[in-house]
């Protein structure tokens, strides 16, 4: 495989626009924004080779990779790329670039110092600290209100980790990787978080099993978007805030939908996330980060920056 990495230093991209753009994602064969096929033609139409397009989107960070027939019972692979960018960047929107074969992609940034590499093998623990932006094939355009965004400092190295999955009998190909719009400054920092759980048990033979997961909010703030994540399994997400009701509505593995709100919460609440699940198989399903595994999670950003990337199970938000 080889790697194109893209650092986004120009400072006259379009202006942010007030609102998420909603969309469709990819299919169970861990494919993109096409077909479904495992067509590589069939995903996400930005060129990772051009510049800012007409939205103000440009590739941030891609990687080329090449996938073979599955061989053996696991089809799912690994692949990472890092890189330490020059100087700041202010990002504002985040555009998923995943061709059919790309199950998820995760954006993060840690501290430099690490080596830069252009594409290695690694697995679904290999990230850094903070979370930038994650998505299932096809996610649709996230964009921040106006005056706020997300800051990527001179000598952080962002770290992507692309979930490659190929169920057909024929080799695919593909660019995978992130797009961003840009400014030159915001007045707010925000950041990416994770609510749910990852004790996960799903009866063989089940229908409508729940799992919740529960995390307590440590400050004020503003919750922008809800973007629901489990497999195939998945049927239905439920998010409380306290005793009331803010997301309640059907999943589906091939369509993994931004739901945005402008969402105020308090230091003391409580955000529930509850899944339900149909398992016709004959095996209990776990957590896990294979499309044959289960999660349980709405990822969302929020702020003020809190710097908590995950709240599951009671943990720290």
């Amino acid at each position: 495989m080889t790697t194109r990495f893209r650092t986004i230093l120009s400072r006259a991209l379009a202006p942010l626009a007030l609102a998420a753009l909603l969309g469709a994602c990819g299919g169970d064969d861990g494919g993109g924004s096409g077909d479904g096929t495992g067509d590589p033609d069939g995903g996400s139409d930005t060129d990772p080779d051009a510049g800012p397009d007409a939205d103000g989107f440009a590739p941030l960070l891609t990687v080329d990779w090449t996938l073979p027939p599955p061989s053996g019972p696991n089809p799912d692979r690994y692949w990472c790329a890092a890189l330490t960018v020059e100087e700041d960047v202010i990002i504002t929107g985040f555009r998923d670039i995943s061709p059919p074969g790309t199950h998820h992609a995760v954006l993060s940034v840690g501290a430099g110092g690490g080596a830069d590499n252009p594409g290695f093998e690694c697995n679904v623990a290999s990230n850094h600290d903070a979370l930038l932006f994650a998505s299932g094939v096809g996610t649709d355009d996230f964009v921040f209100p106006d005056g706020v965004g997300i800051r990527v400092a001179a000598g952080q190295q962002l770290f992507l980790n692309l979930h490659l999955f190929n169920t057909s009998e024929q080799t695919i190909t593909g660019t995978s990787g992130v797009a961003v719009r840009t400014v030159d400054a915001v007045e707010t920092e925000a950041e990416f978080t994770f609510a749910g759980t990852f004790l996960l048990d799903i009866p063989a033979g089940s229908t409508g099993h729940e799992e919740s997961g529960s995390c307590p909010v440590a400050q004020d703030g503003t919750i922008l978007n809800w973007w629901p994540h489990m497999h195939q399994l998945g049927r239905h997400m439920t998010i409380q805030v306290n005793d009331q009701i803010v997301h309640d509505q059907p999943y589906a593995f091939t369509e993994q939908k931004n739901y945005p709100t402008e969402l105020a919460v308090s230091a003391g609440d409580t955000i529930t996330v509850t899944c339900t699940y149909d398992n016709p198989t004959g095996m209990d399903v776990g957590w896990g980060d294979s499309s044959n595994q289960e999660m349980c999670f709405a990822g969302f950003y929020r702020y003020p920056k809190v710097g908590q990337a995950f709240c599951a199970d009671g943990g720290s938000f």
